[in-house]
């Protein structure tokens, strides 16, 4: 009887000085659910999984330009958003009369084909870190059971905040306080000491959905960052490989860099790792129309003696990432995978090369060599 021992396509441990309880998402699930999932099972250890990782996305959710922009966009449904505002800059100026409405957060909801500007009512708490904030969404909070442990875990994260921290943002005016009275009861319930002075009402949206604030945000990819990137684009490679059953693969010597480098082990420059950032469409049907789609596409291909993963973000800028030399064993003219992601429609759908498959809503297992 031939023993297979499970290794981490990370650390490269093995069984059993490692676990696999858990599982690796290809895709972070705060970039949004879809059917039939990509996820990596037994071959991403427990401690890369939840110690490594968990910080990591936590950090690039909470302090990049991508994963603010994620957070605006709720492609998770949560009802808590935090924000570290130290390597990510941003502002918001609203054009609703009150200074008091440049601290409200906005989010973005896809309608009519398009992101577009909401206000949602939230409570917002200043001091989360040193320059950072929390936001809650008053609607969303208020479905939790008090009781539960969700709500405790809630009220253990918002802990030590003090009133004049807090801003309440709801609809309604002084005739009409039901939304204001149960969100001040949500943050006494949240256990922060919270004495009102002056009260402050969102004007409801204009019929016409005038954009009623205006965002500054600047950011500069770190590490922190560029590792996340990274490790989507290797998660993605590591899937391929899995579902082509050369799932050795993963651990060549070519790959070392990438690993480590995913792990924080090394801190190379950046460009060494992404080595350009660039705007050209990946899609056929975006370099046609001129317009971009707002999803997500994963691919890699070779380039040279190079594998090159490029991932792309919402139809924004497009990553492109050294993945490592192409090992022997995976040398073919075939090479390469490529697949769309859609948020919106939450589903999967695989990239072709064939002229003749443009316009099909293809879908195919994933291969390590896309035939397609």
């Amino acid at each position: 009887m031939i023993i297979v021992m499970k290794f981490c396509i990370y650390c490269q441990k093995k069984e059993p000085e490692i676990t696999f309880t858990g599982r690796e998402h290809v895709i972070p699930k705060f970039m949004g659910v879809f059917e039939n999932n990509l996820v990596i099972k037994n071959q991403v250890c427990d401690h890369c999984n939840s110690v490594v990782f968990n910080g990591l996305e936590t950090r690039f959710k909470e302090d990049t330009d991508e994963g603010v922009r994620f957070q605006m966009m709720n492609l998770g449904n949560s009802s808590q958003f935090r924000f570290r505002n130290e390597n990510t800059k941003f502002s918001f100026i609203s054009n609703m009369q009150e200074d008091f409405f440049n601290d409200i957060f906005p989010f973005f909801r896809f309608m009519d084909g398009a992101w577009k500007i909401v206000i949602l009512p939230q409570i917002k708490i200043k001091k989360y870190g040193a320059n950072g904030y929390i936001v809650l969404l008053v609607d969303e909070v208020k479905k939790i059971n008090r009781n539960s442990k969700k709500f405790d875990s809630l009220k253990n994260i918002v802990k030590g905040a003090i009133g004049k921290d807090v801003r309440i943002f709801v609809r309604g005016d002084s005739t009409d306080t039901k939304d204001m009275d149960e969100a001040v009861t949500l943050v006494k319930e949240l256990g922060i000491d919270y004495k009102e002075e002056k009260r402050f009402f969102a004007p409801n949206e204009s019929a016409n959905g005038e954009k009623k604030v205006e965002i500054d945000l600047n950011c500069t990819l770190n590490n922190d960052g560029g590792r996340v990137i990274a490790k989507i684009a290797f998660n993605y490679f590591a899937y391929c490989a899995i579902k082509g059953k050369m799932e050795d693969i993963l651990g060549h010597d070519n790959f070392v860099k990438i690993r480590s480098y995913i792990l924080g082990e090394i801190n190379p420059p950046i460009k060494q790792i992404i080595s350009e950032i660039k705007t050209k469409p990946v899609l056929y049907h975006e370099e046609v129309s001129g317009k971009r789609y707002p999803g997500h596409t994963l691919a890699f291909r070779a380039e040279g003696d190079r594998i090159i993963a490029e991932v792309s973000f919402l139809g924004r800028s497009i990553y492109v990432v050294e993945l490592g030399k192409i090992p022997e064993e995976l040398n073919s003219p075939d090479f390469g995978s490529g697949h769309f992601f859609d948020p919106i429609g939450h589903e999967i759908v695989q990239m072709s090369r064939n002229p003749a498959k443009w316009g099909t809503k293809i879908t195919s297992t994933y291969k390590l060599f896309s035939l397609l």
